[in-house]
């Protein structure tokens, strides 16, 4: 078995999500004690536009978006800050950028989509992942282009 290739942005992402979201949560729940206390103080609209707002970007950085990403040359495994999974090689179908942003898709047959910011080293993962699987379609977008000639150190850990 290969040794493993890893991109990430380490544990910090996942302690940060999860810190940030329980203080949105509370601001939430203070914000409903200040409106339902009669003062009218804050706009109910407002509650509610927090809420929606802030419980879709937790849904997504929590459980949509991996901060890393683990390849051994059979298998990829994820790791999100609220859920984790696995794919096969035989069971991804592509690797591409979402457009209009800074985050890459790593897509699977049944597995669905694993999305993650694709900063400076996700091109070098793509490619060696490509190299256990030659015919995997692989578009690098333009911002993880970029992302590779600035400066600052990869986040991709090759195998050796």
């Amino acid at each position: 078995m290969n040794s493993a290739v890893r991109y990430g942005i380490g544990g910090w992402y996942r302690v940060l999500m999860l810190a940030m979201f329980a203080i949105f949560g509370i601001v939430a729940v203070l914000l409903v004690v200040a409106a339902s206390g009669g003062h009218g103080g804050v706009p109910v609209l407002f509650i509610m536009m927090w809420i929606v707002i802030i419980g879709g970007n937790g849904y997504f950085s929590l459980f949509r978006v991996a901060y890393e990403l683990e390849f051994d040359g059979e298998r990829l495994r994820w790791r999100a800050p609220l859920r984790s999974g696995e794919v096969p090689l035989s069971g991804l179908t592509r690797i591409r950028a979402v457009r209009s942003s800074f985050f890459g898709a790593i897509d699977g047959a049944r597995e669905g989509r694993v999305l993650v910011l694709a900063g400076k080293g996700f091109t070098e993962f793509s490619r060696a992942v490509v190299v256990a699987r030659p015919e995997l379609p692989v578009q690098i977008g333009f911002r993880a282009r970029l992302a590779e000639r600035m400066p600052g150190r990869s986040r991709f850990r090759g195998s050796g």
